[in-house]
């Protein structure tokens, strides 16, 4: 019976710390900071933190979904990847559903916390935060509808470095399709 608390006093301490993380990504990455303007030959412009490089063709090969972009911060402690898909899918409970359900089924130490519409410059995205327990890490995606087709914006990072949470952050409130 100790043990059953003492575990659930650990897995609540550690998704307030990673959902802290997320609420960061938003709040901390609103802020201009050091960085240059991207403007990719895919039609899409984002502030880059200077901290942070663009994966060349061969390791973007590596990556678990192809994407038209990537970049990393030097550190390791972040990696965001961009797709590009088809049309935006109608943002609905049931969609929320959909995704959560599926990230249940696949993975064993999912943990989801937040699921919202968040403004960027590009205007209204969805944004969709989960922690992987057993990983440690913090994984947000974020959807960003661009007429026919939308942007996919997968994000993975070191929940214990502010900075790199940050950074997502300002990568994804700066992304703008053209």
């Amino acid at each position: 019976m100790t043990i059953s608390l003492v575990r659930l006093r650990i897995v609540l301490v550690a998704v307030v710390l990673f959902a802290g993380a997320a609420a960061a990504v938003f709040t901390l990455g609103r802020a201009n900071h050091a960085g240059r303007t991207v403007t990719t030959p895919n039609a899409f412009t984002f502030t880059l933190p200077s901290n942070w490089h663009e994966l060349t063709p061969a390791e973007l090969k590596k990556l678990s979904k192809p994407a038209v972009a990537a970049y990393a911060r030097n550190d390791g402690t972040a990696l965001v990847t961009i797709r590009q898909e088809g049309a935006a899918p109608v943002i609905s409970a049931d969609f929320v559903q959909s995704l959560d359900q599926r990230f249940r089924s696949k993975l064993s130490d999912y943990v989801p916390v937040s699921a919202r519409v968040i403004t960027t410059k590009a205007g209204g995205a969805f944004f969709f935060s989960y922690v992987r327990q057993k990983l440690g890490t913090l994984d947000t995606i974020v959807l960003v509808p661009a007429g026919a087709h939308s942007y996919v914006l997968d994000s993975v990072s070191n929940p214990g470095s502010l900075a790199a949470t940050h950074d997502v952050g300002q990568i994804i409130n700066t992304f703008d399709p053209r």
